[in-house]
């Protein structure tokens, strides 16, 4: 949890510690998938993320299992999930 919290971007080689124009660098497409109120991830980051990174595709899923609901924590989220990303990998092949 502490890498997590720690972990700029920005401290990239190049960027300075600037996390906006490392995100900005990204070129290759991106699937940005995350829950709607989400207790780690604040909404703030979501938007900045998506803000940022040029190329992305981003889906929001409601759910009451919140940050858990991506280790299995809801079956139906976990359908979404599988649905969105053969989605998005069949259009970047």
């Amino acid at each position: 949890m502490r890498m997590w919290a720690a972990f700029n971007i920005g401290d990239s080689k190049g960027f300075g510690g600037n996390a906006q124009a490392a995100l900005k660098s990204i070129k290759t497409p991106m699937l940005l998938l995350t829950v709607k109120d989400d207790l780690m991830i604040s909404a703030g980051e979501v938007a900045f993320t998506k803000s940022s990174i040029p190329n992305i595709n981003h889906v929001e899923m409601a759910t009451a299992s919140g940050h858990e609901a991506c280790c299995g924590g809801d079956a139906e989220v976990n359908k979404i999930m599988n649905r969105e990303i053969a989605a998005f990998l069949a259009k970047v092949k």
